[in-house]
């Protein structure tokens, strides 16, 4: 199901009739925590609160510095700029766990960071493929590393994880490691910066299986037409 506007005349005594729009979305099938940009009202972003339990990822920029929503190719998004920006939280999840991320880099450079905090999401130290890592880099092929809209479907589950990129499956040893915190923006020391655009990040709190994979795919591509 993609997000609806619900478009609803409100008088005010005189004859202007503003619009107010309520946005709908559908969470991740199992997910704990669900952020969709859907849901944003477009400037900047002081703090995220996602679908499922209202839980906000926080803006750590200075005021006049906080990522930005914007509309871009008809969708909803969060905009990093590479400079300044960034959001973090403390973030413990055990695994296993799936994690879900609607991303675009704008940039593409080595370590390049799409989600930092104990299991990273990332561009290689040569900037060849994308990973991820809870202790054991798992990468794909390096026709996962481009400037485009992606979707990210993610198993952290030790021996048997996997890395998906845009239903392109990569199955592996990743490591055992927790999710500590959630960096976006930045990476996980929170010393370089990324310029990089968000419309989706969910986490589930098991690894999910092959049919529960390619149902998300199908929900992302559906909802963020890519």
């Amino acid at each position: 199901m993609t997000a609806r506007a619900i478009i609803a005349p409100v008088s005010f005594g005189d004859t202007t009739l503003p619009k107010i729009e309520l946005a709908y979305v559908r969470p991740v099938a199992g997910a704990v925590n669900d952020w969709a940009a859907d849901i944003l009202p477009v400037g900047l972003l002081a703090s995220w609160p996602d679908l499922v339990s209202g839980l906000v990822l926080p803006s750590r920029s200075a005021a006049g510095n906080m990522p930005s929503v914007v509309t871009d190719g008809g969708r909803r998004i969060v905009r990093f700029d590479g400079v300044a920006n960034w959001m973090q939280l403390a973030y413990a999840k055990p695994q296993p766990m799936t994690t879900v991320i609607v991303a675009r880099m704008n940039e593409l450079k080595a370590g390049n960071t799409v989600l930092a905090g104990g299991v990273h999401v990332r561009t290689d130290g040569t900037n060849t493929k994308m990973e991820v890592t809870a202790g054991t880099a798992l990468g794909t092929s390096a026709a996962a590393v481009n400037t485009n809209w992606r979707i990210y479907i993610v198993v952290n589950n030790g021996a048997n994880s996997s890395i998906s990129v845009d239903g392109v499956e990569v199955a592996g040893n990743a490591g055992t490691s927790s999710r500590t915190f959630i960096n976006l923006g930045i990476n996980s020391a929170a010393s370089v910066f990324n310029r990089t655009d968000y419309t989706r990040l969910a986490f589930l709190p098991y690894a999910a299986t092959t049919a529960e994979r390619a149902s998300i795919l199908a929900q992302m591509k559906a909802q963020y037409g890519l």
